[in-house]
């Protein structure tokens, strides 16, 4: 049973469409990410769930409770709404220190009770021995745990996180990102939260909605929209990757400029696309699907490296194979610089495939 459903929610902005007959569910102690480029309507909605923007059309409701109803002309205030919501910058006071802060939104509850709540919410996002300390002594990640901890406080039954992480060193980023979602699965609270980053995303979400124009173009696991995306946008979001044209030949193969490749046939029956044989098709391949080897000068079909930019253990690379450009990844280990010829082959894994556009 989902603890929040949004339901045919629209939103504009001077005639201009933000969110368009949109619907989404969380569930009970799940975190959401709503990703995607700016201006597709991700904050709009985080904001439409808090109260905080006006809507024109659709329904919200928490736990079985009528947040928003237009049909029957039901708006509950945002400080009645039941969540907690953590801004960008964090929106601590300064002049509070960090138990001060914490206390900020139970001060109707008697002293004992305060401080049993700021020791548990102390030692669930490890800040322990700093109660004392104001937000200018800490660094920005203990500045994030201050306001999770504050927005906690008021056990909310949901918490919305506004992209929590952009004022964050790209270093502390991901530890940082591990920590929050364990403190959240620790808490069993559900969170909806709001990035532009994938790699925040894959990190954080349980679940994750794409949105580009109002619309979410598809929502489920991290994994499942990387290696079952619905169209080109998730695909071409979610990561690098090179579409090729090919023709359709039936029993799951495509003929390309690198051969004979076997599609995913389970990924595209899921689109509902039915295609006929011989019909022209892309295919989607991500740069490790790419099996690179050192060519001579004198081997027919082979691509010339045009950019390489050294990444971990290897190098992300862009070839010319035939007129074609190909993001690969090509291993740390061979002696590759750019105008190197290479031989291009697949992994034997399959490739997406859309219908040509």
């Amino acid at each position: 049973m989902s603890l929040l459903t949004v339901n045919q929610l629209s939103c504009h902005y001077h005639k201009t469409s933000v969110l368009e007959d949109l619907s989404i569910e969380l569930k009970q102690g799940e975190i959401l990410c709503l990703l995607g480029p700016s201006g597709c309507g991700k904050t709009t909605l985080l904001k439409a769930v808090a109260g905080l923007i006006e809507t024109e059309q659709g329904s919200i409701t928490l736990n079985e409770q009528t947040l928003l109803d237009h049909e029957n002309d039901i708006n509950i205030s945002a400080d009645k709404r039941g969540l907690g919501m953590i801004f960008q910058d964090y929106a601590l006071f300064p002049h509070l220190s960090v138990k001060d802060n914490i206390c900020f939104g139970i001060s109707e509850l008697d002293k004992k009770e305060q401080q049993r709540i700021i020791k548990e919410l102390l030692t669930l996002v490890d800040l322990e021995g700093l109660e004392q300390r104001y937000p200018h002594q800490l660094s920005g990640g203990q500045q994030q745990r201050v306001a999770i901890a504050r927005a906690l406080a008021r056990k909310p039954k949901v918490l919305l996180l506004d992209e929590p992480f952009s004022n964050i060193d790209s270093q502390l980023r991901m530890p940082l990102i591990k920590d929050i979602r364990e403190i959240l699965k620790r808490s069993g609270i559900a969170a909806i939260f709001v990035t532009h980053a994938k790699d925040e995303a894959f990190a954080l979400a349980d679940t994750m909605a794409l949105l580009n124009e109002g619309r979410i173009m598809q929502k489920g696991q991290p994994q499942h929209l990387y290696r079952n995306p619905q169209n080109r946008f998730v695909a071409d979001f979610l990561g690098q990757g090179t579409a090729l044209s090919g023709t359709y030949l039936g029993n799951g193969t495509v003929r390309c400029i690198l051969g004979d490749v076997a599609i995913d046939q389970q990924q595209f029956d899921r689109l509902g696309v039915s295609l006929n044989d011989k019909q022209a098709v892309e295919v989607f391949i991500r740069p490790h699907q790419f099996d690179i080897t050192m060519a001579d000068d004198e081997q027919p079909d082979c691509a010339e490296i045009l950019q390489l930019q050294f990444h971990d253990d290897g190098f992300r690379a862009q070839a010319l194979l035939a007129q074609n450009l190909l993001d690969v990844w090509i291993p740390g280990h061979l002696p590759v610089s750019v105008g190197s010829k290479v031989q291009v082959r697949l992994t034997p894994q399959p490739v997406v495939m859309f219908k040509a556009s």
